[in-house]
Order: C-alpha cells, then sequence, then structure tokens
C-alpha cells in the first residue's frame, strides 16, 4: 500500500486545522449570539438617537447626517463607499447601501422610491429599522391589523418571528441586524435564484458583503463591542 507522503501529510493537518479554528469561531458566534446581553459594535439605542435627529432633515441631508454621526460615533467602522444594490428577497424589490458588515452584525440603509412589499422573513438574528423618510407598515401573526411607523420610529423585528410589511413611496431607513449573518442570505437571495434570474445584482450584494466583512475582521477588537441595548 502506498504510504502518504509528507505533502500530503502536511495538506491533512492543514485541513484539520482549518477545520478546528472553524468549528471555534461557529461556536464563538453561537455562544456570543445566545449570550444574554448580546454583544455587538452598535449600540441600538444610539442608532435611535441619531436617525431621530436626521429624521426631519430633507433626504439627502438625511443620508449625509447618519452617515457623518456614524463615522463620529464608530470610528474606522462605517464605510460609505460602496453601490446601491437592487435586493429581492420574499416578494418584495428595494435597493441596499452595506455600511458595515461581520459575521455577526450589519448595518445599512434600505428603502424603495416606488414603494414595496412583501414577506420580512424568519431569521436567526434581530433586525431593527429606524424610518427617516415615508412611512413602514407591518403585519404581524395572528392579528388583523397593521401598524403603522413613521419617521423617526424604531421598527423591531424579533428573531424566528415573520411579518408583512409594505414601503410606502419613497421610503428609507437605516437597519442594523445581529445574529448569524450567513444565515439571512438563503432568504436575502432566493428571488435572485428562482424569480428574477438578476445573477447581476446577486453578485454585487456578495461583493459588498465580502469587503465589509473583511473590513470588519482586520478591524476586530472584541474590547470594543457593547450590550446591543444598554442605555
Amino acid at each position: 500500500m502506498k504510504q502518504p507522503n509528507k505533502i500530503e501529510k502536511k495538506w491533512f493537518t492543514l485541513n484539520k486545522i482549518i477545520f478546528l479554528i472553524s468549528i471555534s469561531i461557529i461556536l464563538a458566534l453561537i455562544i456570543n449570539m445566545n449570550s444574554k446581553p448580546r454583544k455587538c459594535r452598535f449600540n441600538t439605542r444610539t442608532l435611535d438617537k441619531i436617525v431621530k435627529v436626521a429624521s426631519v432633515l430633507p433626504l439627502e441631508q438625511a443620508f449625509e447626517n447618519i452617515t457623518k454621526e456614524l463615522e463620529i460615533n464608530y470610528p474606522g467602522l462605517i464605510h460609505d463607499d460602496l453601490d446601491w444594490v437592487f435586493i429581492n428577497s420574499g416578494g418584495f424589490m428595494g435597493a441596499a447601501k452595506l455600511l458595515y458588515a461581520s459575521l455577526t452584525e450589519y448595518v445599512l440603509f434600505f428603502g424603495s422610491a416606488i414603494g414595496t412589499s412583501g414577506h420580512s422573513g424568519r431569521y436567526w438574528g434581530v433586525i431593527i429599522d429606524w424610518p427617516f423618510a415615508g412611512e413602514f407598515w407591518q403585519w404581524e401573526e395572528n392579528t388583523i391589523h397593521k401598524k403603522v411607523f413613521r419617521k423617526g420610529d424604531m421598527i423591531l423585528h424579533k428573531e424566528w418571528a415573520a411579518t408583512g410589511y409594505r414601503l410606502q413611496n419613497g421610503t428609507w431607513m437605516l437597519e442594523h441586524g445581529s445574529g448569524f449573518v450567513p444565515s439571512f442570505m438563503p432568504f436575502a437571495f432566493a428571488d435572485s435564484f428562482f424569480s428574477t434570474l438578476d445573477f447581476i445584482s446577486l453578485w454585487r450584494n456578495i461583493y459588498a458583503y465580502s469587503i465589509q466583512l473583511s473590513r470588519a475582521y482586520f478591524n476586530s477588537n472584541y474590547s470594543n463591542y457593547v450590550d446591543c441595548y444598554e442605555d
């Protein structure tokens, strides 16, 4: 029987190391996501204050003000150089501009110039939206009435919960998600495979996430994490 050579042994050892590191990272993520309170780079109360101030401004100025305040409060984390990208999922169509992304958290602008509606999806994580233009309708499970959110309001999407929602014409908002972000992607990208076949937008979304993920990796410092919902 042929004995494995030194190169094959080294390759096998390298594969084991990569496997063990991957398992360790996944376990660390699970522990962090199930810790009480959950740890984040961004504090949602700070984000809420930033959007409330900007919600009284004209649209273009609101975008600029929110971005500037995010850069001041979270130096080195926010990158505003990526393009807006169409995203289709759950029946809705919108546009997103990714400002920050890691394996457990993201911050982005999202909205629609012409209005849209659809299914929210169910996620292994918590998503919060803050409209600063337009109006957001939310229809929760086991209810027969909608909730209406306007500029400056905070919209909570609970873990594993699903809602129907509608963005009125010209609705734009800041969104923060915390959880295992890669688990959000099957829902986010499903319509690209089975409905729109818009693989260009799919690639642009994957590219944007990959760029922001690499930036977050090289700027990771666990001492800078805070409780997601602390005052």
